[in-house]
């Protein structure tokens, strides 16, 4: 074993089992591998993207299917500058198109188009069924009920 030195930072090996360690691994774990199973349905379905398809979703749940893109980066988790780029990349593929917001002139809406509509409804025809089979169907009505409030406080301890 190396001989620790003053001033040396301790190994912090003892927090490997650590329970909020192993459990975000092993959260991130079943993310991942559900995650990757519906990615691969989503583009067998359409060829969209995950962050394509991402984008398409949140737009169908607003208003039009259209909303301010910066509201859209912040639900993504995505930088301005990053967004703008996804969005460059979706509007050359037909799928959304900017408008001006009409509540400021200075915002920019994305709005998803009628292309873009026809793939996200393909999509979701094999999105929803399976993900029920990988994620909710395993799961007891009570796992469901106590997952559901869990993600609740959890979304409002850290979202606030």
């Amino acid at each position: 074993m190396a001989e620790q030195h003053a001033g040396e930072p301790q190994p912090q090996r003892d927090l490997v089992d650590d329970e909020a360690v192993v459990l975000w691994g092993r959260m991130l774990r079943v993310t991942n591998l559900i995650r990757g199973k519906v990615r691969a349905d989503i583009d067998g379905a359409a060829g969209l993207s995950g962050e394509y398809f991402e984008v398409l979703l949140r737009l169908a749940r607003h208003p039009g299917a259209s909303a301010r893109m910066t509201v859209l980066a912040e639900q993504m988790s995505f930088s301005s500058g990053g967004f703008t780029r996804l969005v460059d990349r979706m509007e050359k593929d037909g799928l959304v198109a900017r408008t001006p917001d009409p509540d400021d002139r200075r915002a920019v809406r994305a709005t998803m188009t009628e292309r873009g509509g026809e793939l996200l409804d393909r999509s979701l025809a094999v999105h929803a069924p399976r993900l029920h089979s990988y994620f909710l169907e395993p799961l007891s009505a009570q796992e469901r009920k106590v997952l559901a409030k869990a993600l609740d406080r959890l979304d409002a301890l850290h979202s606030g």
